[in-house]
């Protein structure tokens, strides 16, 4: 990344860039030196807030997609969410499974489909002007 995670509003990576590690911090010092919990959420793939003391998340084997990433501090006393910072996660899909590449493979399946019939027909044809035994 060249900025940190609160300066980031979208990250673009490749499909075998899928396992990622996220670390975070409390912008100020002092509360750093206290227990803090957080919250986080990747919406996409997390039904619920995940609560924790620690200061990084990981993501391992994430499918091709959009994501969106929650971070929150949590207030001790109450419990409410202090400070929440998002960021898009893209993850693209591999060159195989993008919309070109399955424009290719119906093309080719559509061509051979109509190769297999036109020389069935061609076959049939040729039998039915020449005959069976001059061929």
């Amino acid at each position: 990344m060249s900025q940190s995670l609160p300066y980031t509003r979208e990250l673009k990576l490749n499909y075998d860039q899928n396992n990622l590690i996220i670390h975070f911090a409390l912008s100020d010092y002092g509360q750093q030196l206290s227990e803090k919990w957080f919250q986080y959420k990747l919406e996409g793939l997390d039904k619920n807030w995940i609560k924790t003391k620690q200061t990084e998340l990981y993501y391992t084997n994430l499918d091709p997609g959009k994501y969106t990433l929650h971070v929150a501090s949590i207030n001790e006393k109450s419990g409410q969410s202090l400070e929440e910072i998002t960021m898009q996660l893209v993850i693209a899909s591999p060159w195989y499974d993008t919309w070109w590449a399955w424009i290719i493979y119906v093309t080719a399946f559509i061509a051979c489909v109509f190769y297999y019939v036109y020389s069935k027909i061609a076959k049939n044809a040729h039998w039915l002007f020449f005959g069976k035994g001059t061929f």
